[in-house]
């Protein structure tokens, strides 16, 4: 999946009522008991959303809110999530 297919699925999924720990705990239970070393999705979501935020965008390129602080968001999360992967 692409940086930015992930970055707007993590943050559709912390907006919904089921959250990133609660589609951890789904996708957890789908393993039914197979073990590997994914990354733990709830903390990657977390990480991105809290790392790269609106206050951070905001002061890195001296924004004010509105849609162009909107879409420097977007572009500093995918950037930050190709630098994970």
């Amino acid at each position: 999946m692409k940086a930015s297919k992930k970055v707007d699925f993590i943050e559709r999924v912390d907006k919904s009522y089921l959250g990133l720990e609660g589609l951890q705990i789904v996708v957890n239970c789908d393993k039914g008991g197979r073990t590997n070393n994914d990354l733990d999705f709830a903390e990657l979501g977390k990480k991105c959303l809290e790392t790269i935020n609106a206050k951070y965008v905001q002061e890195k390129y001296n924004l004010e809110p509105g849609v162009l602080l909107g879409k420097r968001l977007r572009e500093e999360r995918i950037s930050w999530m190709r630098k994970m992967y």
